[in-house]
């Protein structure tokens, strides 16, 4: 009996076979490829983007950090900061119990040695480190020198003593008798020698003036929306705001601006205003040069006082600028 003609055809019989096992070898190296991945602790999920200020005051060396800006989420586990001076568990606590987020601080009094003896005071030797801990990965946010204590003294210097006397002199006793010398009657006045004022210098000698300084400052960015057009933000306007330290009249104030590629300069400013703007028709640069990230310097009399830089629009403050 002879067969039937699609009974003796098996020409489909390879083909089939071969997608079957295509499907099954990309389903298992599919497999394989999610599973070395999960293995490895998941996708790495981005880091928030931050900014921070450092604010050091006058009369002592404390530190204090501060949250300027906080871009993908509103707010960071404290846990998740790691301060560290040269190396050391900074000492101080965050204002904030809920999560930190802009305008929070901490205050850094010192650092710990490790030994459990306390903390160490702040001096200028010292350098301040803020990290990120996020887990997975760590990620460094900034570095900040301890300057010097402002206590009157400058760098290289003999220090004045209790009594108005420099290092170098002879200290007067108790009575106002040195020994050898004409006593010093109750005023300070010997008879033939120049009486000293309050702040320990001779009446014939002229007082260092204090150096004019930025007391504060406050610059404000505006950012032109662009993500409609496919093209990164750029600056639009900038606004600056500060009060100054010890102005004589006769300073030049000068702000220089760096943008990504390009950089100009305001013209001289005077001295007894206390806000400057300008936006991008008064720049001398086309449109397509205010890009980000953008850095504010600003100058007295020639000599640079201090810088914030910008990543995007926003204000920052830093006091003092110096």
């Amino acid at each position: 009996m002879e067969k039937l003609a699609f009974l003796r055809d098996d020409n489909a019989v390879s083909p089939v076979i071969g997608v079957v096992l295509l499907v099954a070898i990309s389903v298992m190296t599919m497999a394989l490829v999610g599973s070395i991945i999960l293995s490895q602790g998941g996708i790495i999920q981005p880091s928030p983007d931050i900014d921070v200020d450092y604010i050091q005051e006058n009369d002592d060396d404390n530190v204090s950090v501060v949250v300027t800006s906080l871009i993908g989420t509103s707010s960071v586990d404290e846990d998740n900061f790691k301060i560290r001076v040269d190396g050391h568990e900074a000492c101080g606590e965050w204002d904030s119990s809920n999560g930190v987020g802009v305008g929070n601080r901490m205050n850094i009094t010192g650092y710990g040695d490790g030994g459990g003896g306390g903390c160490t005071d702040l001096d200028k030797t010292n350098s301040i480190t803020v990290i990120l801990d996020g887990g997975a990965q760590s990620e460094l946010i900034s570095t900040y020198d301890v300057r010097e204590e402002a206590d009157g003294g400058s760098g290289g210097s003999t220090d004045t003593d209790e009594d108005g006397d420099d290092g170098g002199s002879t200290d007067t006793d108790e009575d106002g008798d040195d020994g050898g010398s004409t006593d010093t009657d109750e005023d300070g006045d010997d008879g033939g020698s120049t009486d000293t004022d309050e702040d320990g210098d001779d009446g014939g000698s002229t007082d260092d003036e204090a150096e004019p300084a930025f007391d504060s400052l406050s610059v404000t960015v505006t950012e032109e929306e662009r993500n409609g057009k496919g093209q990164p933000n750029r600056v639009e306007s900038v606004s600056i705001d500060w009060q100054m330290e010890n102005p004589d009249g006769e300073e030049a104030i000068q702000f220089d601006f760096e943008f990504e590629k390009h950089s100009t300069s305001s013209e001289g400013i005077s001295p007894t205003k206390d806000r400057y703007e300008i936006d991008e028709d008064d720049w001398d640069l086309g449109s397509g040069q205010l890009n980000f990230p953008l850095t504010v310097t600003a100058i007295i009399d020639g000599e640079k006082q201090c810088e914030l830089t910008f990543q995007n629009g926003g204000e920052q403050t830093i006091t003092p600028c110096e």
